[in-house]
């Protein structure tokens, strides 16, 4: 039998058989990315299922804004475990409030330190202290693309079945929440509401 040989190397460095590639930046597919209105709002935190192929310990979140007329607000990112393949417990990382500016840009915190299991489900999280546009994952549940439960296998028929989701095209993990440090999970809705494009932002993970 020939031996098996891995590819490695630029710009292919993230596809080595141990690990996430040093700066680079990841996050799960979720659909169509766009900007959309609303994003990331203060009063919800959402979110987003991210499950790493390797273990590895990243070392940043973010997310891209982009509206300049929104440059004294705020945004925090957040990584949470998964029990029962809902987010649970307190956050793993909070990385604070970061600034948006008057200007479109991604916004980030690195310099972080989050040890992630290889195959274990992880929720990336955000919540702003004001509605913010940026970049989301767009595509419509209703016409090509299922809520966020479905990405974990989960399904609350209540939910999932009601006139509200097919005509509003929303979904996802969210939970009621005053801006400030990430809270631990509590009450957990199937459904984002009224205010947010499933399947929500695109938040992104750095290796």
């Amino acid at each position: 039998m020939p031996a098996i040989t891995q590819i490695s190397g630029l710009p292919l460095a993230e596809l080595t058989h141990t690990d996430y590639a040093t700066g680079s930046w990841y996050t799960t597919a979720l659909g169509t990315m766009s900007s959309q209105t609303v994003s990331i709002i203060s009063s919800v935190v959402v979110f987003v299922p991210f499950v790493p192929r390797y273990p590895h310990t990243f070392t940043g979140l973010g997310w891209y804004h982009n509206s300049a007329a929104q440059g004294s607000q705020n945004v925090r990112f957040g990584v949470y475990g998964s029990a029962n393949g809902k987010p649970s417990g307190s956050p793993i990382v909070d990385t604070g409030s970061i600034a948006t500016t008057a200007a479109a840009a991604f916004r980030s915190a690195t310099g972080l330190s989050i040890p992630l299991n290889s195959g274990q489900l992880y929720w990336l999280a955000a919540i702003a202290d004001a509605s913010l546009t940026g970049l989301s994952w767009s595509t419509l549940i209703s016409t090509a693309y299922p809520p966020l439960w479905a990405q974990s296998g989960l399904i609350d028929p209540g939910t999932a079945f009601s006139s509200a989701i097919s005509t509003t095209a929303l979904g996802g993990y969210t939970q009621a929440a005053s801006y400030g440090a990430l809270p631990t999970v509590g009450t957990l809705v199937d459904g984002i509401g009224s205010s947010i494009r499933a399947p929500g932002p695109v938040i992104v993970i750095q290796g």
